[in-house]
């Protein structure tokens, strides 16, 4: 719908609702939504993050439900990392009435430190009715008594309002794609979290983990285009204890982790038959606890050279609406061996058995739709196998190579002919990833690249495409360092052609790939007091017309058709930071 707080990630050739497969984590704990909605960017601290990495491969066995692709990870910036005080500030404007602001303050005394941050931002959008504002305030509370205790308590609030455009004809996607499908759907979304993280070393050998935390958040939907109204509550409390327990000699290291995963998801469904919510129409609870225990193993040998890695997971899930319920009980295993060589470069081999259960609103009809369980709805299970190395022997290049297969069996998917989702033929994912990194002193080049291969391998679509998913994407980001601290950067990105969701039988045109190019003209100022930048950003520098992703719709004799989600158009933006 062409706003950030809608925004969706995938990874591995995963198609509709592949931001399930995607795990997002910040500082460890999961993000992930019970439900098909996407993750919830809103509600991250953007203005504390300190970096974020990205996982590729299947990590069930460690994390559970979910983590069959990849994931995320958020690392947020420590109470009082920097001793003393600190602070900064970020601001931009942009085009279609873009703006926004960011800060992030933090002090430490000997034992204590206190974080603050916040975010604004608004934007009118480039399409009609893709305007949205995003606000969010969080603070962190740090304890940190030498190396044997650390902890973080932090309680982050948000709220955002978004407008949702809908997909348009490819009549209208070519004459006037900046038009919107709807223009009197929107949602407002508000919640807050609270998170505490500990670690606990009275000795070496041992260490005592705890992650816990609760998330209360509440999505209304105006969809007056469907004459529908929707408020859903969602309260979720989850607690993950863990040990890991070190032993080392001469010869052979070994670190060992066991642990327990508990979550509770409540959702509260209202819908409505009239914008003003004064006729209720439903009012459906769905409860949903899993319980999983895990272990993993890292032998290490040759001076820490040479890595075995294993472990297993059991997880026991019950989902309860209707005075009914449903139970799943998966397993999942991982191992793995990584030679590391004395510059960090590393060669390695994994294989992950990984799963998803069905998301809440997949296994049980609660929004009016209908009501009752899908009870023929079972998860999706998989095995991935993945190869890869990392050279680093070069100060000024570095380059990493995989590639994996991933069979999955019982992948879930919406049916339009059926109107319900459906564990759908089994699947094959394959593909390789590449990175390069080369910098020298007055230039610098960050490039990726994904081949991806993802088919039906059994039923009425053997040998399909999965729709949603191009066969190739590459980006580039070069980088010119001027004198007097300028810099001029360039986003390159390519994205292949893709079926249109849920065209299983790959009838329809496919839509079209795009590149798009962005530039950057930055200047940086480090001084003793302060440090400060300036930049201004061009997106979309040629005003492709592309659309980020489209699915199948219906015209007016009920035929099957392509409709279009068309992304930006070229958006001008100024800004800056400063930091003390």
């Amino acid at each position: 719908n062409g706003n950030s707080a809608q925004s969706s990630v995938s990874m591995r050739g995963f198609g509709e609702n592949s931001h399930g497969r995607v795990l997002v984590l910040v500082d460890g704990i999961k993000q992930n939504n019970v439900d098909m909605s996407g993750t919830d960017w809103i509600a991250l601290p953007s203005s504390a993050i300190e970096r974020i990495e990205v996982l590729q491969g299947g990590a069930s066995a460690i994390y559970g439900n979910g983590a069959v692709a990849g994931g995320i990870n958020i690392i947020t910036r420590k109470a009082g990392a920097d001793k003393g005080f600190t602070a900064d500030a970020q601001t931009h404007f942009s085009s279609f009435g873009g703006h926004s602001g960011k800060f992030y303050i933090s002090g430490t005394g000997k034992y204590l430190s206190m974080a603050l941050s916040g975010n604004m931002e608004h934007s009118d959008g480039w399409r009609d009715r893709t305007a949205y504002d995003i606000k969010q305030i969080s603070t962190k509370l740090g304890c940190d008594i030498e190396d044997i205790f650390n902890a973080e308590f932090c309680f982050t609030i948000f709220t955002s309002d978004y407008e949702m455009a809908g997909a348009i004809s490819e009549e209208i996607y070519d004459d006037h794609p900046s038009r919107a499908a709807y223009y009197d759907d929107d949602a407002d979304l508000d919640g807050y979290s609270i998170s505490f993280i500990s670690r606990y070393n009275p000795v070496d050998m041992l260490s005592v983990n705890l992650s816990a935390g609760y998330r209360h958040k509440e999505n209304k939907t105006n969809m007056d285009s469907w004459t529908a109204w929707t408020t859903t509550q969602t309260n979720s409390f989850y607690a993950s204890p863990s040990v890991t327990l070190n032993f080392g000699s001469d010869y052979i290291s070994d670190s060992f982790t066991l642990g327990l995963d508990f979550v509770h998801d409540k959702i509260t469904s209202k819908g409505y038959g009239d914008p003003l919510r004064d006729n209720k129409l439903r009012d459906n609870d769905v409860s949903k606890k899993n319980f999983g225990v895990f272990a993993n193993n890292d032998i290490r040998f040759l001076d820490d050279a040479l890595t075995l890695s294993f472990g297993a997971r059991y997880d026991y899930e019950k989902i309860d609406a209707f005075d009914d319920d449903v139970k799943f009980n998966p397993f999942s295993l991982t191992a793995g061996i990584n030679y590391l060589f004395p510059d960090t470069s590393n060669v390695y081999l994994r294989y992950d058995r990984v799963f998803i259960t069905p998301f809440t609103d997949e296994q049980v009809n609660y929004q009016g739709y209908g009501e009752g369980f899908n009870s023929e709805l079972d998860p999706e299970y998989g095995n991935s196998y993945e190869a890869g190395f990392n050279l680093n022997t070069i100060a000024w290049f570095s380059v990493g190579v995989s590639g994996y297969i991933l069979v999955m069996k019982d992948e879930i998917a919406y049916d339009n002919n059926t109107w319900e989702n459906e564990n759908m033929n089994d699947t094959l994912h394959y593909g390789v990833n590449a990175k390069a990194n080369l910098k020298f002193r007055y230039f610098s080049l960050l490039a990726t690249y994904g081949w991806t291969e993802a088919k039906f391998t059994d039923g009425d679509f053997e040998d399909n495409d999965i729709p949603l998913v191009p066969h190739q994407r590459f980006t580039a980001v070069p980088t010119v360092y001027l004198p007097y601290g300028f810099s001029l950067s360039a986003d390159l990105s390519y994205t292949g052609s893709t079926y249109v969701g849920q065209d299983y039988a790959n009838d329809l045109d496919k839509n079209d790939g795009y590149f798009l190019t962005g530039i950057v003209l930055e200047y940086k100022y480090k001084g003793e007091l302060f440090c400060a930048s300036i930049f201004g950003r061009v997106n979309n520098l040629f005003d492709i017309k592309y659309a980020s992703c489209a699915y199948v719709g219906y015209d007016a004799s009920f035929n099957p058709v392509p409709t279009f989600y068309p992304g930006s158009g070229r958006e001008f933006m100024i800004g800056g930071t400063i930091s003390y």
